[in-house]
């Protein structure tokens, strides 16, 4: 039986951008299409938006279906607004770069201690990125050790 809370559920894929270029994903039939991802296909899911959603909505799962959850430069304040109203969310991410370092994870990891995270690590950590190209998968599946530590649900 679903609990209550789950029914209003939303699936958000909140960027336009990864910085992955696994062979399957649908972001490799845009760029042989010759369509750049994102540019004036995509954009960032804006606080104020997020906001209508976060009147609505009970449970909010960031996902990455043309992007990675990571990417929305509002991420840390989406998982702010959501903890602080006592609502749950799930974040999903397999990209990595450089400008999300540990310290990043750290505050997206306090800024809603109860998310749920998945973490898109294909087989050993260094040899994810043989699918997942571009990623570093060693140092994501020590950010999920890192999570596993500091969050309540990890995956």
């Amino acid at each position: 039986m679903l609990k209550k809370k789950y029914l209003k559920q939303i699936t958000i894929d909140s960027s336009f951008k990864c910085t992955l270029e696994c062979p399957r994903c649908r972001r490799q039939s845009y760029r042989k299409a010759g369509i750049p991802p994102g540019g004036k296909y995509g954009t960032d899911l804006t606080l104020k938006n997020f906001k209508k959603l976060l009147d609505y909505f009970q449970y909010f799962n960031f996902c990455g279906q043309v992007s990675d959850s990571i990417f929305n430069p509002h991420l840390i304040d989406m998982l702010k607004m959501i903890y602080k109203e006592g609502k749950s969310a799930g974040v999903a991410t397999a990209a990595t770069s450089k400008k999300h370092d540990e310290a990043w994870y750290k505050k997206a990891f306090e800024a809603h201690p109860k998310a749920r995270w998945i973490f898109g690590i294909d087989g050993l950590p260094d040899e994810s990125c043989m699918y997942r190209i571009n990623q570093d998968g060693e140092f994501l599946f020590e950010m999920a050790k890192l999570c596993a530590k500091m969050c309540r649900k990890s995956v």
